[in-house]
């Protein structure tokens, strides 16, 4: 449940599948009824609450954790806004043309951007992604600023030219930042993997480069501007590669997902660069070929390579029966809310005769075995792993 909120996620599943038959309702209305508009108006209305109560559902289990709320609780607005957005849209019939399509335009910049930004924004609480979120959220409000702009030109200042300039400013600006934060993967101080910066500074010279081709030099030779998204591409897809956990008989898997990733890079600037014009729609050289089998290697080996770190992926922290001696523990019921003396082992509750488990149990790092009982830091102070704030005992304020 929410702290604080009137409804959890059982009942915004229900909103949500109460949502779905209303809108298979509504169809079923529209075959039987000769004026159908009122009846597809209630459909779309009832479609875009059930992807809004869908959006909500994880976005109200982050609001639940200290460490993600501000993303849950903004993913909230963003699925409330996109709803009320809906809404308008589609039944407005008294607004002008102009501003129903700025409206259509709102509706998908919102919940597309939005939700990129919010999960971009759900790491910022990590030491190791902290700039990571920063970058590619800050990005990505940013790209949004630009859309919505390209969009109210487009719509009420009848300039397709200049809209187009805005919004091939945002996505260079988005997938510049998206890059940079991929980059940015696992940074800390000292940080041995110095050539990340390699990376975002390829990033920011194509998003600069692209910028000045599109609003002072046009026309421009684009070889440059591949390269160096290529390269900071290729940059950034090696640190994310080099996270997961790999045994010795899988490390195949990411030298070829690293290798596939910088022959396609390759091949594409490469291809820009001798530039074929036509021919390449006509004919697909032997270099478009090329980055797009390459390619297709990278994306087949880079998603083996996440399934094999998830594999390997190991927990944290062990649990361990507790050498210290406890005779009784003192709780809260949860169902009654009776405050609690229970011996361990578990007992009855006296208000309601809920039957309560007490179990005690030690964490310890699942890497030395070190006793992380009091412990007040995010690493293990014996081999330095990275253990969780929910089972070392820290507060949100620290």
């Amino acid at each position: 449940m929410l702290t604080g909120m009137p409804f959890s996620r059982r009942h915004l599943l229900y909103a949500m599948l109460g949502a779905l038959g209303l809108a298979a309702l509504s169809g079923v209305l529209a075959l039987l009824i000769s004026d159908t508009g009122a009846v597809w108006r209630i459909a779309g209305t009832s479609f875009a609450a059930a992807i809004a109560a869908a959006i909500m559902i994880p976005m109200s289990g982050w609001a639940d954790k200290p460490l993600t709320r501000l993303a849950g609780l903004l993913g909230m607005g963003v699925a409330v806004g996109e709803l009320l957005l809906a809404a308008l849209l589609i039944w407005g019939d008294f607004f002008q043309s102009d501003f129903r399509e700025f409206l259509a335009w709102a509706v998908g910049i919102l919940g597309v951007g939005g939700l990129i930004a919010v999960r971009f924004l759900k790491d910022a609480a990590l030491p190791t992604r902290v700039w990571t979120a920063r970058v590619g959220c800050g990005a990505t409000v940013v790209a949004m600023g630009l859309f919505f702009a390209a969009a109210f030109v487009e719509s009420f200042g009848n300039s397709w030219t200049t809209a187009e300039k805005f919004v091939g400013s945002g996505w260079s600006l988005f997938v510049s930042g998206a890059i940079a934060a991929f980059a940015l993967l696992g940074w800390a101080r000292p940080d041995p993997r110095w050539w990340r910066w390699i990376g975002v500074a390829a990033a920011v010279a194509a998003m600069g480069m692209t910028n000045y081709g599109i609003w002072i030099h046009t026309g421009g030779e684009p070889v440059w501007v591949v390269a160096a998204y290529c390269l900071a591409a290729v940059i950034a897809h090696a640190i994310a590669c080099l996270r997961p956990t790999l045994t010795r008989g899988q490390s195949w898997v990411r030298i070829i997902a690293i290798g596939a990733a910088a022959c396609a890079g390759g091949f594409a600037t490469f291809a820009s660069a001798i530039d074929r014009g036509d021919r390449f729609y006509n004919g697909f050289e032997w270099e478009w070929r090329g980055t797009a089998a390459f390619g297709l290697i990278c994306v087949s080996a880079t998603l083996a390579l996440l399934v094999f770190g998830r594999l390997n992926r190991k927990p944290a922290v062990e649990l361990v029966r507790s050498t210290t001696t406890f005779d009784r523990v003192s709780i809260t019921c949860p169902r009654c809310e009776k405050r609690l003396s229970l011996p361990v082992g578990g007992a009855l509750c006296e208000g309601c005769r809920l039957h309560i488990s007490v179990t005690i149990q030690s964490a310890r790092c699942a890497r030395c075995n070190y006793d992380l009982i009091d412990l007040r830091t995010d690493k293990c102070p014996e081999c330095g792993e990275p253990i969780p704030m929910g089972v070392t005992g820290l507060s949100e304020a620290t």
